[in-house]
């Protein structure tokens, strides 16, 4: 009896050691830093995706999931996947200005859908369709009505349509202007424009020859297009109405002191191209005016009123910079810029332009896809997105091909600026893009290897990953490990006690897992880079319950049967 009595009080001292060498590597695991654990979670998670995909053989569904529906909203891309209406204020939402644009973003379902790639069409010329991914640019191009029809690639017969009017061009809703004195001789631009569109190449969506302006004393101020000149000394009130709603403003003016300095000619500098505008609003041309005077001087009025023989090429701003409109051609566009003296309006100087493409020199295929020994893996009926760069920024011209090794292996679509690629079978092929318009012209070469992917896969690693390392390998799985360790020490610290103080001493180990997790938690919280978190916490007291669980289950099944044979002999007796 003694000797089982030794036995006991060994293995008790022996899972006490461990349950404190367990809890001594949460608190070391809680004090590394996050490289250091990321390489320890790394390492687990690549040992259970191993024995769940490789070892246990299983492998994912790789029939195809055909689309069922498309749904077509007003959007546009902002960033990290945000969104906002593309509908212009003042526009209906199925109204587009005429030299406007709208877009529109389409959501295929089912979500698990295999080739989920659309084309967009348009049932006439009055628009034309610049297509990035799931989106389309609209730019409008003549008045009338229009469809827009987005087609599934992986089966045409699931299709939405989206219904537009192109129309002229209305008054700014709301007048922004500010002018309160001048002097003789001399002119100030009004600043009229629209409150909620405030960026200078928004103002194309509007028409301001629909404004109406007036000065109550012409004597005074006369308006010449959006400036107003000061003729004499007085007081006048400019009004601005777009027919619905008018402002008014009182402007005073008074004496020029100086010799006034009058504009007999004018001229145009700058560049004569401008570029069509892509994602860079910023992209303008800059032209300047030389004035001649009648003192030589330089004029009392250098007002310029800037306009362009065709609005849907481009857009020419108050102070001379010239933006180029989106896409109107696929080639060149002439057009002419006029800009004309405010201090005498017979004095003009037109200046002719072209609105080009920026066109690539270098192009380069960025795959967003796994790399693993050279290739890129792609998966067995599923489509990947590879990207598509250039040398040169904000590339408005995309015109190439794409050159597949083997069409058996990969299915390869162009998309707006990218490709959609989809693994067809298991095996390797090669893929590059090539420029239509310079056969010498080549992307780089890449090498896509198709996979039939496991259950875990780039889905739900994500989620897996988080598993893994909150549970398998985290604090969790070592919290349940150090109350295994410590429900058998105090299971046999009180062996020869009532059934009931050893379940209840194994109940209270979850209290010892409470205080620990909270310890390990504020170690975490003075560890450059780590995070103590309340939501931690409970994570590691669920490892310590379900320790507790394990052997409070074990130590309730030993009762039981200690139980039943004990009235099993007293029965006999």
């Amino acid at each position: 009896m003694e000797k089982k009595e030794k036995v006991k009080q060994v293995f008790k001292y022996i899972f006490l050691g461990m349950a404190l060498t367990t809890y001594g590597f949460i608190f070391y695991h809680s004090s590394i830093v996050p490289k250091t654990s990321d390489k320890w979670n790394s390492w687990a998670k690549d040992i259970w995706v191993g024995l769940i995909n490789d070892a246990l053989g299983i492998k994912e569904d790789t029939s195809i999931v055909k689309p069922e529906e498309i749904t077509l909203s007003d959007k546009i891309f902002i960033s990290n996947d945000s969104y906002k209406s593309s509908n212009i204020d003042g526009y209906d939402e199925h109204e587009i200005p005429l030299g406007g644009e709208k877009w529109l973003e389409a959501t295929i379902s089912p979500r698990i859908t295999t080739n989920k790639s659309i084309s967009y069409v348009a049932s006439n010329d009055k628009v034309k369709l610049i297509q990035s991914g799931l989106h389309v640019d609209i730019e409008a191009m003549e008045l009338g009505d229009v469809t827009i029809k987005a087609i599934c690639n992986a089966d045409n017969s699931v299709t939405a349509e989206y219904r537009y009017s192109i129309i002229e061009r209305k008054a700014p809703e709301e007048i922004n202007f500010f002018c309160d004195y001048l002097t003789v001789g001399q002119s100030k631009y009004l600043n009229v424009g629209n409150f909620s569109n405030d960026l200078e190449t928004n103002k194309h969506f509007y028409d301001y020859s629909k404004l109406s302006f007036t000065s109550s004393d012409e004597s005074v101020a006369v308006i010449r297009g959006e400036y107003l000149k000061a003729i004499a000394p007085g007081k006048t009130t400019i009004s601005v109405s777009n027919g619905i709603k008018e402002w008014n403003n009182e402007v005073i003016v008074t004496a020029n002191e100086s010799t006034l300095s009058n504009v007999t000619d004018i001229n145009v500098k700058g560049d004569n191209t401008v570029y069509v505008r892509g994602l860079d609003y910023d992209k303008y041309t800059q032209l300047e005016v030389e004035f001649d005077t009648d003192s030589g001087n330089e004029p009392t009025d250098k007002g310029v009123i800037w306009s362009v023989d065709n609005p849907l090429a481009a857009y020419v701003s108050q102070d001379g910079r010239v933006w180029g409109n989106k896409y109107i051609s696929d080639g060149d566009v002439d057009f002419t810029v006029r800009a004309t003296s405010v201090d005498n309006l017979s004095i003009y100087k037109d200046y002719n332009m072209r609105l080009t493409h920026i066109t690539p020199t270098n192009i380069l295929l960025e795959p967003k896809m796994v790399l693993d020994n050279g290739y890129y893996i792609a998966n067995n009926s599923k489509s990947v997105y590879v990207g598509i760069n250039y040398d040169a920024p904000y590339i408005t011209k995309f015109n190439y091909q794409v050159v597949v090794s083997d069409s058996s292996v990969i299915k390869a679509e162009m998309v707006g600026a990218g490709l959609i690629v989809v693994g067809l079978k298991e095996g390797n092929a090669t893929l590059y893009v090539v420029s239509n318009d310079d056969p010498n012209l080549k992307s780089n070469e890449i090498k896509i290897e198709v996979r039939t992917r496991g259950y875990i896969n780039d889905d739900n690693i994500e989620t897996f990953t988080y598993i893994v390392r909150k549970y398998i390998s985290g604090h969790a799985f070592l919290f349940m490990i150090a109350a295994i360790f410590t429900s058998l020490y105090v299971y046999f610290a009180h062996m020869n006690k009532s059934n009931k103080v050893i379940l209840l001493s194994i109940a209270s180990v979850l209290g010892v897992g409470l205080i620990f997790g909270v310890i390990s938690e504020c170690i975490q919280l003075i560890v450059p880079g780590r995070v103590g978190a309340f939501e931690d916490v409970l994570i590691d007291m669920s490892g310590t319950f379900l320790g507790v669980l394990f052997i409070f289950a074990i130590a309730g099944i030993r009762i039981l049967i200690q139980n039943k044979k004990k009235k099993k002999v007293e029965i006999n007796s």
